[in-house]
């Protein structure tokens, strides 16, 4: 499909979530359970939220394991002949919750030169910025990724912002 919107002139923009489907035998979700990388309750299990694939759990962006997993993991989704990412839901947000948002008291296991462990009003902003950054912009330097809808008027300029 890429491939016939190329031939008719025409660039192929991705959404990409960062909630990542709460599915055993989803290989994403199967990784990033194995290599610790989820954010967590206050009880120490994973967080789950709901998103657009349903129930789901998201990436510690705080850690640079993490944000090196993700940046494997894009770097691969746009193999794909993608010209860009529309970097969605990335506040984090979550649905079906009065805040929109994931609970503060959430930890992460950040790394020490971000503020080490923490729970998620401290890094709240961080978060976004880590995954945004390290997962999506490093892949390419002529890749143009989209951080939300209020950024679209980027797809007038080719080479980014």
């Amino acid at each position: 499909m890429v491939n016939d919107l190329h031939r008719n002139g025409f660039k192929a923009i991705w959404m990409l979530d960062p909630g990542i489907k709460y599915e055993k035998g989803y290989f994403v979700y199967d990784s990033g359970s194995e290599e610790d990388h989820w954010i967590l309750k206050a009880d120490g299990a994973p967080f789950t939220g709901e998103v657009w694939p349903g129930p789901c759990v998201f990436p510690d962006f705080t850690q640079a394991k993490t944000r090196l997993w993700w940046s494997k993991l894009v770097k691969e989704f746009c193999s794909n002949g993608v010209d860009g990412i529309w970097n969605d839901m990335n506040e984090p947000a979550v649905f079906k919750v009065v805040t929109k948002t994931m609970p503060e008291t959430n930890i992460h296991k950040g790394d020490a030169e971000l503020g080490g462990y923490q729970n998620h009003s401290y890094y709240h902003n961080v978060w976004f910025i880590q995954k945004s950054f390290f997962g999506n912009v490093l892949v390419s330097e002529y890749f143009l990724v989209i951080l939300n809808l209020k950024a679209l008027y980027m797809l007038i300029n080719p080479q980014g912002s």
